[in-house]
């Protein structure tokens, strides 16, 4: 599989959709850890009506594997191209987001935030009670606060002694992420990422403006509507 060449795995409840892009430019990631998109030319593209799954799980292990081998597959055939890894979407009424704070002292007198210290800070707001069927798939930083008071979108580079995190935790089921990922090593593949498809859908239609000025999106599917 060549570096630059990325596969996509869209599992809805009418249809399963795979596309084979290659970069032409590395993403970018802005202040609040979002992947920008870069440019990307499509090579392959195929899709086939949805078997073995609805409502956001796996209803038929076989059905699904079954159509997603056959779809990427013909991704591969119209890119010219053998792909080993997907990036796959995730939906369903099972996602739950936790909003947590974190904080760390950074010392007596302010110094300067390295990237070690907001590293620290991210793990400390990771520390809540959650029960252990639950699997954390995104973390999104909302804000960082220097010493109780500064409102800070990137606190590296700049002095404090404390550092606080709001980040929400977005998780779902362990098994939803098991069947799922079983059914693309039985096609033949590996699960390289997951994507919340709330989350990736606002990513590909909002802007940096949008996205950090708040903007919602709603995805109006056959059996789930979504709001991100």
């Amino acid at each position: 599989m060549h570096p630059d060449v990325i596969c996509g795995l869209d599992i809805g409840a009418s249809s399963i959709r795979a596309v084979i892009v290659q970069s032409l430019e590395p993403h970018l990631k802005n202040p609040k850890g979002f992947s920008l998109e870069g440019q990307e030319g499509i090579l392959g593209f195929a899709m086939s009506p949805t078997k073995g799954f609805s409502k956001g799980a796996v209803t038929n292990l076989s059905l699904l594997s079954d159509v997603i081998e056959d779809i990427v597959s013909k991704a591969e055939v119209m890119a010219d191209r053998r792909v080993r890894r997907l990036i796959t979407n995730i939906s369903g009424v099972h996602i739950r987001t936790f909003r947590s704070r974190g904080s760390v002292h950074i010392s007596d007198r302010p110094s300067e935030i390295t990237k070690e210290d907001i590293d620290r800070c991210i793990e400390s707001a990771k520390l809540i009670a959650m029960s252990l069927d639950r699997e954390v798939i995104h973390l999104v930083e909302e804000q960082f606060y220097i010493d109780d008071k500064m409102r800070i979108d990137d606190p590296l580079g700049l002095f404090g002694s404390k550092l606080d995190l709001d980040l929400n935790i977005i998780t779902l089921l362990v098994s939803t992420l098991q069947n799922i990922t079983k059914a693309v090593n039985l096609a033949g593949y590996e699960v390289e990422d997951v994507v919340i498809s709330g989350m990736g859908t606002a990513l590909s239609v909002f802007n940096d403006g949008e996205l950090e000025g708040g903007a919602v999106v709603i995805d109006v599917g056959r059996d789930l509507t979504e709001a991100a």
